[in-house]
């Protein structure tokens, strides 16, 4: 694979351009989230992430507080610790391990799509149930 990426970059800053069947052998190998083509060359930018192995795991926080986070991991090393609500001011937990998941679920899914920093907003977690009203404040 770093070789193929290598040759590719090489391609690109020596101005040849890929002719569309070999286009498509690299969108059939790799995931690739867009393809630019200006007058005299090809960008590629490839989702480095699409085959990967992606998981989550919560973990409790503190257990007097009994407040969750979660763990990112690609291909067995962690990506993201999130002990915290993301979006949210100050360093609270989440209430409870299902809205850990969900929002971890969320993440896997940004990165997947190659959509990085895979941040989460507010909006997000009123939609998936995880704030309370109290966390608006």
């Amino acid at each position: 694979m770093n070789r193929i990426i290598l040759v590719i970059i090489i391609l690109i800053q020596s101005g040849v351009t890929m002719s569309q069947s070999a286009e498509e052998g690299i969108n059939n190998r790799y995931d690739i989230s867009s393809v630019v083509k200006t007058k005299n060359d090809t960008t590629i930018i490839l989702n480095t992430y699409a085959n990967a192995e992606i998981t989550a795991k919560t973990f409790m926080n503190n257990e007097s507080i009994k407040s969750w986070g979660y763990n990112i991991f690609i291909d067995g090393k962690q990506y993201i610790r999130q002990p915290n609500i993301p979006a949210l001011n100050g360093n609270r937990g989440f209430a409870d391990e299902e809205s850990a998941k969900k929002i971890a679920g969320l993440v896997i899914i940004k990165i997947k799509k190659n959509i990085l920093p895979p941040s989460i907003s507010i909006n997000e977690l009123d939609s998936l149930g995880v704030l309370n009203y109290r966390d608006n404040k």
